[in-house]
Parts: C-alpha cells; structure tokens; sequence
C-alpha cells in the first residue's frame, strides 16, 4: 500500500459505506412488507403486539417480532409502549395505500432482484 489511510477519513468512509448497507437491508424488509401485505394488515388496526399481529398476518410471532423493531427504530412503524407497534396515517399513505398519491409500494416491489 502507498499510503496509509488517514484513520478520521476511513472512519468517516465507513460510516457512509455502512449506511449505505443499513439502508440496502432496510430497503429488503420494507419490500417484504410490501409484498406480504403486512403494511395493509397494521392499517387501521391500532397498536398492536408481536403476539396480536402474528395472530392477524397468519406469520410466525418470532419473524414478526423482529421485523416490528427493525420498522420502530427506523422510524416507519410507531412504537406505543407495552410491547405495542402502530402503523401512523403517513406512514400508511406511503406504504398501505396504492390509491394514494404519496404510494411508494411499487417502488420497492422490485427490491429483492436487485
């Protein structure tokens, strides 16, 4: 090698390449979302648990429960308290509502193959 990399740099670089996979994986479990109607199946159902939603989706509570953090912390889904997640009205425009104007659902339809 050259050069040594300068350490503040490569730090820095890492935390853009790193974004850019956080965002790659984030962008496949919202097209799973999509896909599996599990944004259609928390529209209007109010807060919800892991156990509650596994229940109404027909998917195994584990699964569920993973994919309701990962959708909290990114901000997508709503996070009540008491183990309770809700899809907000934004979010359900963008992702659970393909007669909506804002509906980004097709976008991320063809994220897998990507």
């Amino acid at each position: 090698m050259a050069n040594a990399p300068d350490l503040t740099k490569l730090q820095d670089r890492a935390a853009t390449i790193g974004g850019i996979l956080g965002g790659a994986v984030l962008a496949t479990a919202i097209s799973l979302g999509v896909r599996l109607g599990l944004y259609h199946a928390l529209r209007d159902a109010g807060p919800l648990t892991s156990e509650q939603f596994a229940e109404r989706s027909g998917f195994h509570e584990r699964w569920i429960r993973e994919w309701l953090h990962a959708q909290a912390a990114a901000g997508i889904l709503d996070y009540n308290g008491d183990g309770r997640f809700e899809l907000p009205s934004e979010s359900a425009a963008l992702l659970a509502d393909p007669t909506s104007l804002s509906s980004m659902e097709s976008f991320f339809q063809g994220i897998p193959e990507l």
